[in-house]
This record gives C-alpha cells, sequence and structure tokens, in this order.
C-alpha cells in the first residue's frame, strides 16, 4: 500500500492571496470593456481565482482535477451571443434614473 504524505499547512497568507484575486476580478468586471478580449481576461481572471482557492483549502488532486474540468466544460459551453457582460450591465444601471 502506498504510503501518503502528510499535506502541508497552509496559513491565512494563501487565504489572502484568494482575496487579492477576488477583488481584482471583481474590479476587473465591473471596468472591463465589452470586448471578446475582455471576457478572456475575465475568464482567465476567474480560473487564477478557483485554483487559488482551491489550493488554500487543500482539496486533493483528483478533486481539483474535476472541479477544473467542470470549469473548463462551463466556459466552453457558455453562449457568447446575445450575453451582456459585468460591465454593460453595470452601465446601464448606473445611468438609469
Amino acid at each position: 500500500m502506498a504510503e501518503r504524505h502528510p499535506r502541508p499547512r497552509y496559513t491565512k497568507d494563501n487565504y489572502a492571496l484568494v482575496l487579492i484575486t477576488v477583488v481584482i476580478t471583481i474590479c476587473w468586471g465591473a471596468a472591463a470593456p465589452d470586448t471578446q478580449w475582455a471576457m478572456v481576461v475575465t475568464a482567465a481572471l476567474q480560473a487564477t481565482t478557483l485554483f487559488g482557492a482551491l489550493r488554500a483549502s487543500s482539496v486533493t488532486g483528483r478533486t481539483l482535477r474535476l472541479l477544473v474540468a467542470v470549469w473548463l466544460l462551463k466556459l466552453h459551453v457558455r453562449a457568447p451571443a446575445g450575453r451582456q457582460c459585468c460591465a454593460s450591465r453595470a452601465r446601464s444601471f448606473a445611468s438609469s434614473p
């Protein structure tokens, strides 16, 4: 039987990095232009946040791979036609009386 290695202990610093990526993702979503490249950057920021949160919470390799696969499937299935991004919704909300 394979010997299990003890999981490394994660500190508050890892969760601070997750918080920083969440804040950056939200700010980018509010300020980004309504273009294809901005949606790609948003997806990359979301992936970074997801991966960081999973690593900070000591998720095992199998679960990590499964959740990343689900995220990639969601990204692939998303229909960009007719979809408003966060920035255009925020602008229309801010300009409404």
